[in-house]
Formats: C-alpha cells, sequence, structure tokens
C-alpha cells in the first residue's frame, strides 16, 4: 500500500513527492458499483464490476487489504445469479483461501456446490458458514440452517467431475474481457519477457496462466514496478524512458483526484524539458 510517498531527488536541493493513486480506492467505487447494478439486477454489469476491482487490488504474494476475498465472495454471488455455478464455486473458494473466516463465502460455496449435486461437501460448507456468522445475525443464521436441512438426506448426484473441482485456475472464472489477464496481462508479459525485474529472470513466457501467482503482478504492484524503473531511469538521466514509465502508471488511474496527478506530471514535465521539448 501507499503508505510512504516516494522521493525523487532533482538535485541537491529539490525532490519531489509522488503518491500514486492506491488501487484500493478504484477497488471499492467499482465495488459499490457492482453494488448497484446487482440491486438493479444487471447481473452482466455487476459481473464486470466486481471483476475490475479485483483486478486493482493485491490479490496474491503480500495480502495488502481485506478486499479481494469481499469482491470474489460477492462476484460468486453474481455467478450463482447467473447460474454458472461451477464459476461461483472457484470463486467462493478463492475467496476462503484468502479468509477463512468469510462466512458469506461458506455459503455460497454451498449453494454452488449444491447445484452442481455435491450435497455433502455443500452441508460441510453450510456447517462452516454458520461457525462464523456474527452471534447477532439470527437471519442468516436460519437460512444456512434452512438450506442445510433441505439436503441433508440426499444422495450425490454430482453434475461434473469431482476432480474439477481442485483443478482449475484461479482466473478461469474472470470473464473474458473484464479480468485478471485482460487488464494487467500484457504488461505482465512486458515486465517477465524483458526480465526488468529479477523476480522474472527466467525464460519468456506468453501465457501469463502458466506463471506462478506469486509472480503475478496486480494493479497495485505494477504501479509501484513502474514508479521504481522511472525512479532508476531518471537517475540515469535516460528521460524518454522515463516518460514511458509515468505513461504506464498513468493509464491506471480511473479516477483523476487532484491529489494524485501533481506529482507524476511534474516528474515527466522535468523528462520532457531535459529532452528540449
Amino acid at each position: 500500500m501507499w503508505d510512504d510517498p516516494e522521493k525523487i531527488q532533482i538535485d541537491d536541493k529539490l525532490h519531489i513527492l509522488i503518491t500514486p493513486e492506491p488501487p484500493a480506492k478504484n477497488a471499492r467505487i467499482l465495488a459499490g458499483r457492482g453494488k448497484i447494478l446487482y440491486g438493479k439486477c444487471d447481473y452482466n454489469g455487476a459481473l464486470n464490476a466486481y471483476s475490475m476491482a479485483i483486478s486493482s487490488v493485491d490479490d496474491f504474494g503480500i495480502f495488502s487489504c481485506n478486499l479481494t476475498p469481499q469482491h470474489l465472495s460477492n462476484r460468486a454471488m453474481v455467478y450463482l445469479k447467473l447460474k454458472n455455478y461451477f464459476f461461483a464455486y472457484i470463486d467462493a473458494n478463492e475467496a476462503i483461501k484468502l479468509d477463512k473466516y468469510a462466512w458469506k463465502a461458506y455459503y455460497r460455496k454451498g449453494q454452488a456446490l449444491e447445484a452442481l449435486g455435491f450435497f455433502s461437501m455443500a452441508i460441510d460448507c453450510y456447517d462452516e458458514c454458520l461457525k462464523h456468522i456474527p452471534e447477532d445475525d439470527e437471519k442468516s443464521k436460519k437460512q444456512a440452517q434452512k438450506d442445510k436441512e433441505a439436503i441433508k438426506d440426499k444422495a450425490d448426484t454430482n453434475q461434473m467431475d469431482h476432480a474439477s473441482l481442485s483443478n482449475y485456475h484461479p482466473f478461469d472464472s474472470d470473464p473474458q474481457n473484464f479480468g485478471r489477464e485482460y487488464f494487467t496481462g500484457e504488461l505482465n508479459r512486458f515486465i517477465w519477457n524483458n526480465a526488468l525485474d529479477e523476480e522474472f529472470n527466467h525464460d519468456k513466457i506468453t501465457d501469463p496462466k502458466s506463471a506462478e501467482l506469486n509472480h503475478w503482478k496486480t494493479i497495485e504492484e505494477l504501479q509501484r514496478f513502474f514508479l521504481k524503473q522511472a525512479k532508476k531511469e531518471y537517475k540515469t538521466k535516460n528521460w524518454k524512458q522515463v516518460i514511458y514509465y509515468v505513461d504506464f502508471m498513468r493509464a491506471f488511474s480511473i479516477v483523476q483526484d487532484d491529489w494524485m496527478a501533481p506529482g507524476l506530471m511534474v516528474l515527466r514535465a522535468l523528462a520532457w524539458a531535459q529532452l528540449g521539448k
């Protein structure tokens, strides 16, 4: 997260401080839009909004905020409405991996498994849900208990192979035009294939899904990365590359706030001045 601004020394006396726009803020805006669209029964719109929110925050590696499991759980809720039960299962399951107390994710995972005919596993999810529901939320407790009782005597009628429940990639549930691959895939390939970061100093990768998740840079991490690159290029007086990396950062901004832009724009203007333009 951007707790401290990045300091870039201009000369012996002057420096600029840059605090890029936190992607977590963008994620909240997008998630809010998803909630509104869901309330209007625009489930495809809600799906896209939640997917963009998921792309914005630090999903993997160092978990920087508490938003991603919530967004994944909410997108699972949308997939349930769209009757895409396997994708609902993926999102709910991934949310639980990030937050083992996410009771709504347990409930939605149970709903998805129930729809897929895995009744015994669904009961286990409802049990976990009941363990973590807040004490004062009697309504949710009653609903989870009711759903559990409704299937307790049902034999499994699996609608898909059991192995599929574990043999999936977390990105599989992302919509094609609003997923993590769509928003950050090319930039990840750019970093990997140009060996810009020691973490990715290996053979070229054409498909981000083939990489380990802890090698994947989210929008938040990409912002930090490109600012670091711009700072490095400024020190070596490579002005065109400074502009190059700053423009990558500017492209991430969803909401143009006055507090965000000045530092980056000053850095870009200084680079252009050095080029005599």
